[in-house]
C-alpha cells in the first residue's frame, strides 16, 4: 500500500501538509490499515517542536491506496 495525498499523489515524508482545519504538520510516517475496518495511520510533527503526533490520514486529506 501507500499513502496519497489530496490530490492523489504519493505523499512524501519530510513534507508539509496542511489538516482540514488548516494547521499546517511535517509527515514523518505512517502506518498501513491492519484490516478492512481500519484508515490506518500518519505521523506528524509541529515545525518548531519535537513531538511526533498521530492522525487518521483523513484529517491530513490522505489516504492508504493498494499500490
Amino acid at each position: 500500500m501507500k499513502l496519497v495525498d489530496a490530490q492523489g499523489q504519493d505523499a512524501q515524508i519530510g513534507r508539509f501538509y496542511p489538516t482540514f482545519r488548516g494547521e499546517m504538520f511535517l509527515l514523518v510516517g505512517g502506518r498501513e490499515p491492519q484490516h478492512a475496518g481500519s484508515t490506518g495511520r500518519v505521523w506528524v510533527k509541529v515545525a518548531q517542536d519535537a513531538t511526533t503526533i498521530e492522525f487518521f490520514p483523513g484529517v491530513m486529506g490522505m489516504k492508504w491506496v493498494q499500490q
